[in-house]
């Protein structure tokens, strides 16, 4: 069996190997994750997804004027 340790950050949920261990994962594999502070887990869900937006490439949010434009 093989194992490594490796730091990384969590991006949409997910968790990327880095370049140098991707040969030698390919299949199953057996995951164990740790955090030094603890994560919040109270709130609401809103509060908790205004903290941590996820981030979609060429999208703009509406302006206030475009969100109040009622002659559309």
């Amino acid at each position: 069996m093989f194992s490594a340790e490796f730091e990384a950050e969590v991006k949409n949920c997910c968790i990327e190997l880095p370049e140098s261990l991707r040969d030698r994962f390919r299949d199953k594999i057996h995951v164990r994750v740790s955090q030094e502070e603890e994560a919040p887990t109270t709130g609401s869900i809103l509060n908790r997804w205004l903290a941590s937006p996820i981030q979609f490439p060429g999208f703009t949010p509406l302006t206030r004027e475009d969100v109040h434009d009622r002659n559309r």
